[in-house]
């Protein structure tokens, strides 16, 4: 059987909880540095979106840079829905 990589997706509230500096966030991300972390296009767009002036959302844009951008098609979602069944 083969093996299935495993990749870890984050959302609005983590990445919310990391950006206001929330303590177990900010170990969680170092702790787990080795593995591939990416963010849905969605989830990145509520970041900016939340922005409150140009230099908060370049701030953000800097962080979002950090992380791999995803998004999925619809088969992908089946077959995580499936992974998960």
């Amino acid at each position: 059987m083969a093996t299935i990589p495993i990749t870890t997706l984050l959302d609005t509230d983590v990445l919310i909880d990391i950006l206001r500096a929330h303590p177990p966030a900010q170990v969680w991300l170092p702790a787990n540095s080795a593995l591939p972390v990416v963010i849905h296009g969605v989830t990145a767009m509520a970041i900016w979106m939340g922005s409150r002036n140009k230099n908060e959302w370049q701030r953000y844009q800097k962080f979002l840079s950090q992380f791999t951008l995803s998004w999925p098609t619809s088969t992908e979602f089946e077959e995580a829905s499936w992974l998960l069944a």
